[in-house]
């Protein structure tokens, strides 16, 4: 019989990855609530702890790479494809569908959710900048001859009224 150990392992790294991203969502979806508020430095906070999100799902990710690799391998197969490990270990093969599925749905889910945190950041950029031109008047820059031109909208920030 094959060495089905090696199909446990990649099952133990996608669940491990499932967790990771369940993790980021719940998270992610926290941040949404603190765009709302317009809550600068949690965002900013957010921002810094994805770097270590993302290099924690890029050491998942070699890791799973390494383990499909050895599993296809140890079974005998020139690649690893999950309808071939189905119809070949049926339990495991089963096990391993869901969970990709599982993750699947789960990086889907995250993306929504970016999407909609990037849309909240970009709706409370503006909200601060309407409020800076309200307080300080548009910006604007004068040329060598003494005309006003207008600046972008958050070079306001550093123009003391």
């Amino acid at each position: 019989m094959p060495r089905l150990d090696r199909l446990q392992e990649i099952d133990e790294t996608l669940s491990d990855l499932l967790g990771l991203l369940e993790e980021e969502l719940g998270r992610a979806r926290a941040q949404t609530a603190r765009l709302a508020a317009l809550d600068g430095p949690a965002a900013f906070e957010y921002a810094r702890s994805r770097e270590t999100f993302t290099i924690r799902l890029a050491a998942h990710e070699a890791r799973l790479l390494e383990q499909v690799g050895e599993a296809a391998q140890a079974l005998g197969m020139s690649s690893f494809e999950v309808s071939e490990i189905r119809r070949r270990f049926p339990e495991p093969g089963a096990r391993l569908f869901l969970k990709l599925a599982a993750l699947g749905r789960a990086a889907a889910a995250l993306r929504g959710q970016d999407a909609r945190n990037l849309h909240l950041a970009g709706r409370a950029r503006a909200c601060v900048t309407g409020w800076l031109r309200a307080l300080t008047g548009p910006a604007a820059a004068y040329t060598r001859r003494g005309a006003a031109q207008a600046l972008p909208a958050f070079s306001t920030a550093v123009r003391v009224a």
